[in-house]
């Protein structure tokens, strides 16, 4: 006789109070890399007026935070300064992409489950469901907001942000996003460790939702 699937639709002990009600995020958003058209129409210059205007003004041999304050001299709002900076940076190789203001790396990947938020967030915050797809790591979950995000201690390297967020199909979408690590080569390694990890728990889910159906 076989032994029984965990169910991971009921609530923990710990989590039955609120459950997350949230829309999924936009479809679209404010790439990492924004076309100059796209510059033009926000601050009234291109991508490549923006980087002589720079250069002009000594950019090359400045820290972010001083380009930043050359941006923000010519009239651009906190998030445009930002934006105008970071394209610089690399345009002339001064940053890598997926590497932050800070001088580390981020990567981050989603995925779509056909299973519910509840029975998701689950898979991440119960230990016995966890060790099912994401076997053999250290980490420790230093906050939980109940069905909206998770902020995880990972041992190996950095930091790791998982938000849940319910579509209008009531599926659940779950975005990690692993943080402060050390290097372009850690970023390639995470972003396949973290897409295996989630077709891991795609598959892991389908088959306790699926052992839940039959047995009703």
């Amino acid at each position: 006789m076989s032994t029984p699937l965990p169910d991971i639709t009921a609530p923990l002990p710990e989590i039955e109070t609120e459950l997350a009600t949230m829309a999924a995020p936009p479809k679209s958003g404010r790439s990492a890399t924004i076309g100059s058209d796209a510059a033009f129409a926000k601050t009234g210059r291109h991508w490549k007026e923006w980087f002589a205007l720079l250069d002009a003004a000594g950019c090359a041999e400045m820290s972010h935070k001083q380009i930043v304050a050359v941006a923000a001299s010519k009239g651009l709002g906190a998030w445009w300064q930002q934006m105008v900076a970071v394209h610089y940076e690399r345009e002339w190789g001064l940053r890598d992409v997926n590497m932050n203001c800070d001088g580390d790396y981020n990567v981050g990947v989603s995925k779509t489950f056909h299973a519910p938020l509840i029975a998701v967030f689950n898979a991440w915050s119960d230990p016995t469901l966890r060790d099912i797809w994401l076997p053999n790591v250290q980490m420790s979950i230093r906050k939980a907001v109940p069905g909206k995000r998770m902020l995880i201690t990972w041992a190996d390297a950095g930091s790791v942000k998982v938000d849940f967020y319910v579509k209008p199909t009531g599926h659940c979408l779950c975005t990690v996003e692993h943080s402060k690590l050390g290097s372009a080569d850690q970023v390639e390694r995470y972003r396949a460790f973290w897409s295996e990890a989630l077709e891991r728990l795609s598959a892991a889910s389908l088959q306790w939702l699926i052992s839940s159906m039959s047995e009703v």
